[in-house]
C-alpha cells in the first residue's frame, strides 16, 4: 500500500514538474507570479496564505526563475491533492492499486494538469478542501480526534487561501455531526484555534497596504495616481471599510451569488456548462463508472455520499453562477477529485461482480480499468508537456522593453499589464519604466499631463481614439500594439 501511495504523489508531481514553464504568463497567473515574491496585494479576496506561502517558497528555493518556483509551489499542492484522493479512496475500501489509478486519473485531467502547473491559488484551495472532507470522513468512520483537528486546520488554511473553501463547511459538518460523538473541550479548543489562527493572516492585507502607501513602494504613486493600483496595493484596503469591501468581494457582487446555490434555476442554467467541462476532464467511461459509484455509495452510506458531495461540489454552482468569474472550471477541481474517487468506487464494484468473490481478480480488474482510463487521458492531454516552452508573453515583454525608453510610462489594461509588472518588480529588468494598470480611456487627463514631461506609451489591441488632444504613433505593431503618445502638434 505504501508504494501505491507514493506513486499517487510522485507520478503526478513528475508529470507537473516536466510541464512547468520558466516564463512569465498573463492574467491572474502573471499576477500571482509577481505578488507573492514582492509581498504585494493580489486582487480580491487577497489569498493571504497563498501570498505569504509563495513568498517563503520563492525566496527559499535557490534556483529557477521566480515564475517557475511559484508554479512548482502549486504543482506540489495539486500532487498533494492526488495523494489525498488516494487516501479518500482507501477510506472507501477501494484497492490500493485502483486508488492510485483514481488519484492519477484526477491529476492528469485537463483542468487539474493546467492549474497544477502554473501560479494558481485554486491548486491550494483544492488541496485544502479535499483534505478537510477526507479528514471529516475519517472522523465519521473512526472517531479519532486527530482527524477532527486535521479537518479544522485544512478549513482554516483554506479560508485564508480562498474564501470559497468555506462552501465545503456544510458537507464537512454533515460528516462530523453524523459521527454522533462529542469531542473533548480540549479538542474543540484546538479545532477553533486551527481555524482562527490561519485566518488571522488576513491582517496582512491592511497592514501591508498601509506600509506600501506610507513608504511609496508602488511606483505609480509618484505619477500622482491614487493608491490602490494592482500588484503592490490592489484596492488600497488599508481602512476598515475598504478592507471589508475587499475581502467580501462586494465590488463584484460575490455575496449576492451565494443565494443562487440554493436556486434550482441555477442548475438548469449551468447544466450544459457542467456537462461540457466534465466530458472535457474525463472520458465517458470514467463518468459512467463515477455514476455507478455515486449510486452505490449513496445506497450503502448516504451520510458519506451526501457529506462528500456537498463538501466537494458546493463551489461549482457558485462559480458558474458568478458572472464576474472568467474561469469557473477551476472551481470544479474538488468535484473532479470526487468524480475520480467515485470512478474508482464504481470500477471496484463492477469488478467485484465480475470476479464472483475472487478478491485478487477484483483488485486486478479494477486497477486495469483505471490504468486504461489514465492512459486515455494522458494520450489526450500529452500536448500539455509543450507548455514548458511557451515563451510568448516573455517575448511580449521583450518587445515592450525594446520599443520604449528606460524612463517611459507604459499604460496597459489588466491583461497586458500583468507580464510587464513581473518584469518590473520581479526581474527588475524595466529600468525606470513605470507600468500604469489602467485602460487608456480612464487615464486621458493623466496621459496628457505625463506626455509633457516623460515618454508615454499605450499598449492596446487597437489604436485608441479617446485621446482627443494627443497624437499617437506606432512604436511597435503587433498583438498588442505599442503606441507612443505625443502632445498635439509635436
Amino acid at each position: 500500500m505504501k508504494v501505491w501511495g507514493w506513486l499517487a504523489f510522485v507520478v503526478p508531481f513528475g508529470i507537473y514538474a516536466a510541464s512547468l514553464s520558466p516564463y512569465v504568463n498573463v492574467w491572474d497567473t502573471a499576477e500571482l507570479q509577481t505578488v507573492p515574491y514582492i509581498l504585494g496585494i493580489a486582487h480580491p479576496t487577497g489569498f493571504p496564505a497563498f501570498v505569504l506561502g509563495g513568498w517563503l517558497f520563492s525566496h527559499a528555493l535557490p534556483f529557477g526563475t521566480v515564475a517557475w518556483r511559484i508554479s512548482l509551489f502549486c504543482a506540489l499542492a495539486m500532487s498533494g491533492t492526488a495523494l489525498t484522493v488516494f487516501v479518500l479512496c482507501r477510506r472507501l475500501a477501494i484497492g490500493a492499486a485502483a486508488s492510485c489509478g483514481s488519484a492519477i486519473l484526477f491529476a492528469v485531467g485537463t483542468i487539474a494538469w493546467t492549474r497544477g502547473t502554473r501560479a494558481e491559488v485554486h491548486a491550494f484551495a483544492t488541496l485544502e478542501t479535499v483534505v478537510a472532507a477526507t479528514a471529516a470522513l475519517v472522523w465519521y468512520q473512526t472517531k479519532q480526534p486527530r482527524a477532527l483537528v486535521v479537518a479544522a486546520l485544512a478549513l482554516g488554511v483554506g479560508l485564508a487561501t480562498h474564501e470559497t473553501v468555506g462552501l465545503a463547511v456544510p458537507g464537512v459538518a454533515v460528516l462530523i455531526v453524523a459521527a454522533r460523538r462529542v469531542p473533548s473541550w480540549r479538542v474543540v479548543a484546538l479545532c477553533v484555534a486551527c481555524v482562527t489562527v490561519p485566518c488571522a493572516s488576513y491582517a496582512y492585507i491592511p497592514l501591508r497596504s498601509a506600509d506600501v502607501f506610507a513608504h511609496h513602494r508602488d511606483p505609480t504613486l509618484a505619477l500622482g495616481v491614487p493608491p490602490g493600483r494592482p500588484f503592490w496595493d490592489y484596492g488600497h484596503p488599508a481602512t476598515p471599510a475598504a478592507f471589508l469591501r475587499y475581502v467580501t468581494g462586494s465590488d463584484f457582487r460575490a455575496a449576492a451569488t451565494l443565494a443562487k446555490i440554493l436556486d434550482p434555476a441555477t442548475y438548469v442554467a449551468i447544466g450544459p456548462d457542467l456537462w461540457t467541462v466534465g466530458t472535457q476532464e474525463f472520458p465517458g467511461p470514467a463518468l459512467a463508472l463515477a455514476a455507478v459509484g455515486a449510486a452505490a455509495l449513496l445506497r450503502r452510506s448516504p451520510v458519506t455520499a451526501v457529506g462528500l458531495g456537498v463538501a466537494l461540489c458546493a463551489a461549482v454552482p457558485f462559480a458558474y453562477a458568478y458572472t464576474a468569474e472568467s474561469d469557473p472550471a477551476r472551481y470544479a477541481l474538488p468535484a473532479f477529485a470526487l468524480v475520480a474517487t467515485l470512478a474508482g468506487y464504481g470500477a471496484e464494484l463492477i469488478s467485484g461482480w465480475l470476479a464472483h468473490g475472487d478478491g485478487r481478480l477484483r483488485d486486478a480488474t479494477s486497477a486495469l480499468a483505471l490504468a486504461i482510463l489514465v492512459c486515455a487521458v494522458l494520450n489526450r492531454n500529452w500536448y500539455l508537456f509543450g507548455e514548458r516552452t511557451d515563451a510568448r508573453w516573455a517575448h511580449y515583454v521583450d518587445r515592450v522593453r525594446a520599443a520604449t525608453p528606460g524612463n517611459a510610462i507604459i499604460v496597459a489594461d489588466w491583461a497586458y499589464a500583468t507580464p510587464l509588472a513581473y518584469a518590473a518588480f520581479v526581474e527588475r529588468s524595466f529600468g525606470r519604466r513605470v507600468v500604469e494598470t489602467s485602460h487608456p480611456s480612464d487615464d486621458v487627463n493623466r496621459v496628457r499631463g505625463w506626455a509633457r514631461t516623460r515618454p508615454v506609451y499605450i499598449v492596446s489591441e487597437s489604436v485608441p481614439r479617446m485621446l482627443a488632444d494627443l497624437r499617437l504613433t506606432m512604436a511597435s505593431p503587433g498583438e498588442p500594439n505599442i503606441l507612443r503618445v505625443h502632445e498635439s502638434g509635436r
